[in-house]
């Protein structure tokens, strides 16, 4: 705090400090204060101190969060900021620290250069769970990259429904919305909630998987896939209906994925026309009106029939091109009435040449007989699709192979000399492998008992 007399190592007295060093940490805790113009009381430090929150790895709290607390306290009498928000390091997938030696270093210029800023921005944020160090390989980056082309050739088909309109996407009135319109603005509203609570939390990936869920599954595989129906089969009314709804829910989801993807985000919001910049777009408000718990149950049901009927095309190696006839039982009378409104839907998602719904018990001879959950039970007719017997048998001996293999599994870590001998990562990766094989088998015999 005073300057001193003398040096203490050689008794100098000549000593004159240097006028631009300072210690790394030590220039480091005036920055909540030193940026902004101190000890001068200029309209920056007036308004940007203290701060909103800071957000750094959990490595250096000592080294220069507690540091910042403290001479802001003695410096400038306030604490410099409240929330701290504590992330993880960036490591290499195996969990090391990337480094040239290893040989394991990702340089972002040229993930950039390869992939785009978005992809790795997406990637990493995706990642980011809290306060867990980032383990990141180019899979991230490549799975960001495909998400950025999800968003652009979705956005293509959207705006090209549009058939040149431009301006901010309307709703159009609620009366006219149908099955699949009320679903998405629900499902779109659920996701907005939980975008909200996750960042007003700071728990960024949360966030980013929200969104990814919603946009991916929901919205591109769902929502879009079903209003094709009105899009290409409906009457100009009901085109344009389709049309602004889904340019409604993509513009506002674009606001939302704007922080992690902001090129593509920007790219595709222009072609709008809603406005100067989505940078400076107010952030999207919502509308818990358009949660609809009816119309997320309604067009649950389609979901399920389509579900049934993609997992026995798969089961069986069945190629999506062969269009199936099924029959459904549905589990009352309003269950019917909703799969019959929703019958166009249902054929397009499910590949289906002909849907009937059949309200009266039927043994369903010669018919595999599946599970749709809450919409009741498919029948496919299986004549010319394959060899039933041979399949059959294929199936039998598929479980019969299962069930020795778990056999085997569970005698190993019942076996006290295995566990006691084994390295603990042989032994987890046994536990595992065990759940892997229990799972196999109660799809290879539901899915045998499919078949009668």
């Amino acid at each position: 705090m005073e300057d001193p007399s003398g040096c203490d190592a050689c008794g100098a007295t000549a000593l004159e400090q240097d006028p631009d060093v300072l210690d790394t940490w030590f220039s480091s805790q005036l920055w909540p204060f030193s940026t902004l113009g101190w000890p001068e009381q200029t309209d920056d430090l007036r308004f940007f101190f203290p701060t909103s929150a800071l957000v750094t790895g959990y490595d250096i709290l000592y080294l220069w969060v507690a540091r910042m607390i403290m001479s802001a306290l003695f410096l400038v009498d306030d604490v410099p900021f409240h929330p701290v928000v504590i992330h993880g390091l960036v490591r290499d997938p195996q969990g090391r620290k990337m480094s040239k030696s290893l040989g394991n270093v990702i340089d972002p210029l040229d993930a950039i250069a390869k992939s785009g800023a978005d992809a790795l921005r997406f990637g990493l944020a995706y990642q980011a769970t809290d306060a867990q160090n980032i383990p990141f390989g180019e899979e991230h980056i490549e799975a960001g990259r495909r998400f950025a082309n999800k968003i652009w050739n979705a956005a293509r088909l959207v705006l090209s429904a549009r058939d040149g309109r431009t301006g901010a996407p309307d709703l159009p009135e609620a009366g006219q919305w149908s099955v699949v319109d009320r679903w998405l603005l629900s499902r779109h509203q659920a996701c907005l909630e939980e975008v909200d609570r996750s960042l007003d939390g700071y728990r960024f990936s949360e966030a980013v998987r929200a969104l990814h869920h919603f946009f991916w599954s929901e919205f591109c595989d769902w929502g879009l896939e079903a209003m094709k129906v009105r899009l290409y089969e409906g009457s100009p009314e009901q085109r344009g209906d389709a049309a602004e709804v889904l340019s409604w829910v993509l513009e506002r989801t674009l606001r939302l994925l704007h922080p992690v993807m902001p090129f593509v985000t920007e790219e595709v919001w222009q072609r709008f026309g809603a406005g100067d910049s989505i940078m400076v777009a107010p952030w999207p408000g919502g509308d818990p009106q358009h949660r609809d718990t009816k119309a997320e149950a309604e067009f649950g049901s389609a979901m399920a029939v389509v579900g049934a009927v993609r997992r026995f095309r798969k089961a069986h190696g069945l190629k999506d091109s062969i269009s199936l006839p099924i029959h459904i039982q549905p589990l009352d009378p309003t269950g019917a009435e909703v799969l019959r409104s929703l019958r166009p839907e249902i054929e397009r998602l499910g590949g289906i040449s002909a849907l009937e719904v059949v309200e009266e018990r039927t043994e369903g001879e010669g018919f595999a007989r599946l599970s749709a959950s809450e919409a009741g039970e498919v029948l496919i007719p299986m004549g010319g699709l394959f060899d039933l017997d041979v399949e059959r048998a294929r199936l039998a001996k598929r479980v019969a192979d299962l069930e020795r293999s778990v056999s085997q599994s569970e005698g190993k870590l019942s076996n006290d000399g295995f566990v006691a001998k084994a390295p603990e990562d042989v032994g987890e990766k046994e536990r595992r492998k065990l759940a892997s094989l229990k799972a196999e088998l109660v799809e290879a015999a539901a899915q045998l008992e499919d078949l009668g």
